[in-house]
């Protein structure tokens, strides 16, 4: 009877095709964990005992698993394999992938798959797979390649019982298991001998208790508060401990609809229809889930109960997420149309430093006085993710309702500037490819130096990574609107007047916060929101001395002479270089939702830097 590899799922059948990766091909094998790979579960480097130990494969090889789903007939099942394949060899021909220019091409490629390939000579798939191979030898420098199909693995399966015996559970066909229940569940009559009585026992015995030792008590409770075997009917499984929660299901009873005890450790369980569970576990694809988005809370009123008719449920744990206060909080959002959408809680920390020095002009002769920048990393998955000429237009569209155009036309009329074209396409090689969009927005001053350099960046995630690089920025040259000398103490005085204020520096953040999080990701979707997530986006917001004191600058700036930041307090650092806070944040908010929170953000860089009172000041 064949293996029955349909309840693997994606990650088990990786964990499969490593496991007999390891056996074949030695254990030299490097194995990836969950995560971005880059196209890859397993990498080696030869010489490996295959395809036999007199002819060893020597030079660096790659595995790769995949897993259908829903397998359906023999034709369509082999058009998608070859399909899958097919692009995975576009990706390793590509210079541009960073799984190319960053990494190393193999020399041996083994796809691993759960359907079964036809091997009818000249047309079956088997040799399609082979046709398609030799078509990307001399693009990608192949030596060689195998597929290990459904009935490939089986057949290694058999040579390496040990790995069978591990995944049994699994890839036992569901009629065997059926039959090994039947038979444990049959009663076991014991005939005691007797002359006039025969005595049957009956030997079955419950083996599902409501809960584990230790957990029964708080469980218990939120049955009874329920509505206890009416609403849930009896436990189906004991409770299984899943990241730093715990989880049990059970049948529903006569109402027949399936429920789910859970709770993250040291809170309240909740109940939930199997429904509800199924969408929480759903969000982040594979590799998302209670583990990495976190548990849900039970409601702070009422039953502690969750309906298909819910709208938000709060979450606390997981790993994804900036930690507050020692935890990591979110939320699922419903949206119009039933989907759910996470978002973890704005925190603010004081560890912006990673984008630093990211500029879209980075040439030396192009250093300006002051930078405002909001810049970071949104986490998303999707290796086919394309910046087209449409999404370029949404961008620009987006970019104009975030405010950033209104906040570069009120510099512009304050300083006398003169805008040379808007929005254009940084002309350099790689800046604006399918992967990577790089804008400039250029105000001459009135002497026709540029006076305002403003940028917008996006590079979208490869194949092996999961962060969309996000950048909005606005640059000014104070010499180029008002020229002025440098003084005696060994800095350059900037006029008052021309000081960015508090109000233009709290739009610009509003601004630039919303590009970064929304505006920027409508190149790769109509809608950021359906866009899979992978994790919290992180962004750092920058108010930047380009012409630092002391640093050898001909024309050296005091950054608190460039900005008003009266509102925080008096300044006790008077020297600093930048200010700087990391935000954590949503993707898809919309200005008036992010407002508030530029405000907090503001307080909090003025607290993390010394500001006098800071915190206390009156909101605009």
């Amino acid at each position: 009877m064949p293996d029955d590899f349909s309840k693997l799922g994606a990650d088990g059948f990786e964990s499969l095709s490593q496991a007999l990766a390891l056996c074949v091909l030695g254990p030299g094998l490097k194995v990836f964990g969950d995560g971005p790979d880059g196209g890859r579960e397993a990498t080696f480097d030869g010489p490996v005992p295959f395809p036999d130990p007199q002819h060893p494969w020597d030079g660096p090889g790659v595995l790769q698993a995949k897993y259908k789903a829903r397998p359906g007939t023999t034709q369509a099942d082999n058009r998608w394999f070859l399909g899958r394949v097919k692009a995975e060899l576009e990706d390793w021909a590509n210079p541009a992938k960073r799984r190319v220019s960053y990494g190393q091409r193999p020399q041996y490629l083994v796809f691993t798959t759960n359907i079964s390939l036809s091997s009818t000579p000249g047309t079956g798939s088997k040799d399609a797979f082979d046709r398609l191979m030799a078509e990307y030898q001399d693009r990608i420098g192949l030596l060689g390649w195998r597929v290990w199909d459904a009935e490939q693995i089986s057949r290694l399966l058999d040579r390496y019982p040990a790995v069978r015996t591990s995944y049994a559970g699994l890839i036992t066909p569901s009629e065997v298991i059926a039959e090994l229940l039947k038979q444990l569940t049959n009663p076991i009559a014991v005939n005691v001998a007797s002359p006039t009585v025969t005595v049957n026992v009956d030997a079955r015995e419950r083996t599902i208790r409501p809960g584990e030792p230790g957990n029964e008590a708080a469980f218990q409770t939120t049955v009874d508060a329920v509505g206890g075997a009416d609403l849930l009917g009896d436990p189906r499984a004991l409770v299984e401990q899943i990241g730093d929660g715990y989880v049990q299901p059970f049948d529903g009873g006569l109402t027949r609809v399936e429920r789910i005890l859970c709770a993250p450790a040291g809170y309240p369980v909740v109940a939930m229809d199997r429904m509800v569970w199924d969408q929480i576990q759903a969000v982040g694809g594979r590799r998302g889930g209670v583990e990495h988005i976190g548990f849900p809370l039970a409601p702070a009123t009422g039953r502690p109960y969750i309906g298909p008719d819910w709208t938000e449920i709060l979450l606390v744990g997981g790993d994804w997420g900036r930690p507050f206060r020692d935890e990591r909080r979110g939320r699922l959002v419903r949206r119009c149309d039933g989907s759910a959408v996470w978002q973890p809680d704005i925190v603010f920390d004081d560890e912006a430093s990673r984008t630093r020095g990211w500029r879209v002009d980075s040439r030396t002769d192009a250093i300006m006085d002051l930078r405002l920048a909001v810049s970071g990393h949104v986490l998303i998955r999707g290796d086919d993710l394309q910046i087209t000429d449409d999404g370029r237009e949404r961008m620009l569209d987006a970019v104009a309702r975030s405010g950033l155009d209104d906040f570069l036309l009120v510099l512009r009329q304050r300083y006398g500037g003169r805008s040379r074209s808007g929005w254009s396409e940084v002309d350099e090689e790689f800046r604006n490819t399918g992967q990577q969009a790089t804008y400039e927005y250029l105000v001459a001053g009135p002497d026709g130096r540029t006076a305002i350099r403003a940028g917008l960046q996006i590079a979208l995630p490869t194949s092996y990574s999961v962060d969309a690089a996000v950048m909005a920025e606005v640059r000014i040259d104070f010499d180029a609107i008002r020229p002025s000398t440098t003084t005696a103490n060994g800095y350059t005085p900037v006029p008052g007047d021309l000081a960015v204020t508090f109000d233009e520096i709290l739009a610009f953040l509003e601004a630039g916060w919303s590009v970064c999080t929304s505006g920027l990701l409508v190149t790769a979707s109509t809608d950021p929101l359906s866009l899979v997530p992978a994790g919290a986006s992180r962004i750092e917001f920058y108010i930047e001395n380009e012409r630092p004191v002391n640093m050898g600058d001909p024309r050296p700036r005091q950054l608190l002479e460039m900005v008003d930041l009266a509102q925080l307090g008096r300044a006790r650092v008077r020297t600093a270089r930048a200010l700087a806070v990391g935000i954590t944040s949503p993707i898809g908010l919309t200005r008036q939702q992010i407002e508030p929170f530029a405000a907090d953000a503001l307080d909090h860089l003025g607290r993390s830097f010394g500001f006098a009172r800071a915190g206390n000041r009156g909101r605009r």
